[in-house]
């Protein structure tokens, strides 16, 4: 059987064809690829909520700080009691009881500027510019004195978040505006925004005081989430 070769016209219409496939087929790759990126991210901020729950089992039930004062002051991403029951620690020095900001890649959101720039200095490798906790977690004694909150006492741990996607190592509904967030920017004009990351940047992932992780919109993140005042119903 005489074999005949393509025509330019047929080797143009099965281009043509794969184009268009390509077309179609790209973006539902793409919105897979984000889809587990974000679920890879939510795992890291159950298991930063598991952390945060056996740390205040072993501290008369009371959360991880966000800062502690003192001879050796450092923040919650610094706490090493903290970071020793999340893991992925890079660094520690028991005799001051320190941990370094950086954390195994696997822990940051894949999403973060911490996890894209990675490559770039040990900088982006830094648990606080991937996730912040909820600075109004706390109560207050003075203008200069808090507490940390008693994971018995919040009213409602179900809708009371503890960390969420952040750009610095505290977030603050405040923050939690659409509008504040503005990429993955190595600059913060905006005062810690939550970081929308997900979802066509309008949502974010969030940890709650009862242990579970979820994805919010914006909106509802805003003013449908308990930020403060967590002891009253």
């Amino acid at each position: 059987m005489k074999r005949h070769p393509f025509t330019l016209i047929e080797l143009l219409v099965v281009i043509a064809i794969i184009t268009i496939l390509a077309s179609m087929l790209l973006p539902a790759l793409n919105q897979s690829r984000n889809q587990a990126k974000k679920i890879k991210c939510t795992g890291n901020l159950k298991q930063m909520g598991m952390a945060g729950a056996f740390y205040a089992d072993g501290y008369a039930g009371y959360w991880v700080p966000m800062r502690y004062e003192g001879a050796n002051p450092k923040a919650w991403y610094q706490n090493l009691a903290f970071r020793t029951l999340l893991g992925g620690m890079v660094w520690e020095d028991p005799a001051t009881n320190h941990s370094d900001e950086r954390i195994a890649p696997g822990m940051l959101c894949p999403m973060s500027r911490a996890f894209l720039r990675i490559g770039d200095s040990n900088k982006w490798q830094h648990l606080e510019a991937s996730y912040g906790l909820n600075s109004d977690a706390h109560t207050t004694l003075s203008s200069s004195q808090t507490v940390p909150l008693k994971i018995a006492r919040i009213a409602q741990p179900t809708n009371s978040v503890a960390f969420t996607d952040g750009l610095d190592w505290r977030v603050a509904q405040w923050t939690a505006e659409f509008g504040c967030y503005q990429g993955e920017t190595e600059t913060d004009p905006n005062g810690s925004p939550v970081a929308f990351r997900h979802g066509g940047n309008s949502y974010a992932n969030g940890v709650f005081f009862d242990g579970h992780a979820e994805t919010r919109y914006w909106h509802p993140l805003r003013w449908q989430t308990r930020w403060s005042k967590l002891y009253e119903r």
